[in-house]
């Protein structure tokens, strides 16, 4: 699978460590269930692996038969779920604070509103 073109197709176990370090920094709620730890740790697998891989054939390969055999060969119960696309694990509406937060900290009216506050 390496070649002079696909130099950069070198896999080890700080690829591994990415993906339970991206596990680990989402924000989930207590009350989550294993179908949806399962759909994360896929989401996960193809942020660190497929995003890496150039042909479009190798990406299907990853995600639509060695993942989904993976998926439904250790955990059958979860898999229709942990399948299913599209699979986006974000948070807006945080995303959407912060940035709110830096543009009143960035703006001289924020920031004489904040000294005002605090007064």
């Amino acid at each position: 699978m390496r070649t002079p073109k696909k130099f950069h197709y070198i896999f080890n176990m700080r690829d591994l460590s990415r993906i339970y370090q991206g596990m680990w920094n989402a924000n989930l709620p207590p009350s989550i269930d294993a179908k949806s730890i399962l759909r994360l740790w896929r989401h996960e697998c193809l942020r660190v692996f497929q995003d890496r891989l150039i042909e479009e054939e190798e990406k299907h390969y990853l995600e639509h038969i060695k993942l989904k055999q993976i998926i439904e060969d250790t955990f059958p119960d979860c898999s229709e779920y942990a399948l299913r696309d599209p699979i986006v694990w974000t948070e807006f509406q945080s995303a959407l604070k912060l940035l709110e937060a830096e543009e009143k900290a960035d703006s001289p009216v924020g920031a004489l509103h904040e000294m005002s506050l605090n007064q």
